[in-house]
């Protein structure tokens, strides 16, 4: 059993997230965004033992981090001095847009490729993500959206699905 991974970093990583997030909610409710990183992280930390070749510091942190370039002034030059290098370039490829520089956000099939050619890790966490944002969509959003949302969650399956056997199932189930 291999799902031992170090409560100090954990922590470290939590904190961070909560400070960097600090004040927004999930998108369609009053529940702070933390939830959203912390359930993320929960679904990875249940997967550690499919995944016994893959550092679980790296996926644990990767997983309370992976937003905080896109929704916060977070950069990557705070990541990589405080958590490292691989983990700073997994926030980065989960990360469409970087808000603190500014960037534009990359066409959803370029930034699955760019997943799809980095670290399984960051592709083990982008599942995980998916699979916590399938849950009960917000009120506000429409048929059409949802739709979209199903369909963008079955190119994330696709692509990124081998990463992860147990994880691509579960998304799978989701989507279904």
């Amino acid at each position: 059993m291999k799902s031992n991974f170090s409560a100090c970093q954990f922590e470290n990583a939590l904190r961070f997230a909560a400070e960097a997030h600090l004040g927004q909610p999930i998108p369609g409710s009053a529940i702070p965004y933390l939830a959203h990183v912390f359930l993320v992280a929960v679904e990875v930390i249940n997967h550690l033992d499919d995944i016994p070749d893959e550092d679980p510091d790296l996926l644990v942190q990767t997983a309370l981090l992976h937003d905080v370039l896109e929704d916060t002034m977070t950069t990557r030059e705070e990541i990589r001095a405080k958590f490292g290098e691989e983990v700073e370039y997994c926030v980065f490829l989960l990360s469409r847009e970087i808000k603190s520089e500014n960037s534009e956000k990359k066409e959803f099939d370029t930034y699955l490729d760019d997943l799809a050619n980095g670290p399984r890790a960051a592709q083990i966490v982008k599942l995980a993500d998916r699979i916590v944002n399938l849950r009960q969509p917000p009120a506000d959003w429409e048929d059409q959206h949802i739709a979209d949302y199903a369909e963008s969650a079955e190119k994330i399956f696709k692509h990124l699905g081998s990463a992860d056997p147990a994880l691509a199932s579960r998304l799978k189930d989701k989507i279904d």
